[in-house]
């Protein structure tokens, strides 16, 4: 879902070093024609592999991105280890009901929904790429992508 957010910061000039579980679509990431990207393929539920993945990205970092599910929350742990003092920006979704909580110094932003004419419906993909990217560039601490109220909207 944030494969367009990482095109923009390729195009942007940033390396990006992507992690996920898919093979292919990290491949067609690559495949997009921008050489500056560093992909690995792994599970973060999978707590040694992952820790082997982030080992690979060289420093210096700058930012990291991330969208860990509460499965994962080990991983998130690492990542907050591992890259204290660097922008940590994390994605989480609105379906937990009472707004997220930050910890430490991360950045959130939290995806919502799009009511048009009196319906809802989620967010689609670029939008969310959109969203995502706004937010990183933008320094805030807590970032929004679309309405997360009134809760009984919620697809």
């Amino acid at each position: 879902m944030l494969a367009s957010c990482t095109r923009h910061l390729l195009e942007e000039g940033w390396h990006v070093h992507a992690i996920a579980r898919d093979q292919a679509k990290l491949d067609a990431l690559r495949d997009g024609g921008v050489c500056s990207v560093s992909t690995y393929a792994c599970d973060y539920r999978d707590f040694e592999q992952f820790e082997r993945a982030i080992d690979h990205a060289p420093g210096p970092v700058d930012a990291v991105l991330c969208w860990i599910h509460d499965s994962g929350r080990a991983a998130l742990g690492v990542l907050l280890d591992r890259f204290s003092g660097v922008d940590v920006l994390r994605v989480v979704g609105s379906g937990r009901g009472t707004p997220p909580e930050r910890i430490g110094n991360e950045r959130l932003v939290e995806l919502g929904f799009i009511i048009e004419g009196g319906a809802s419906r989620w967010l689609t993909h670029d939008e969310i790429s959109d969203g995502v990217h706004d937010a990183l560039v933008s320094g805030r601490t807590m970032s929004i992508v679309g309405t997360v109220e009134p809760g009984s909207m919620r697809p």
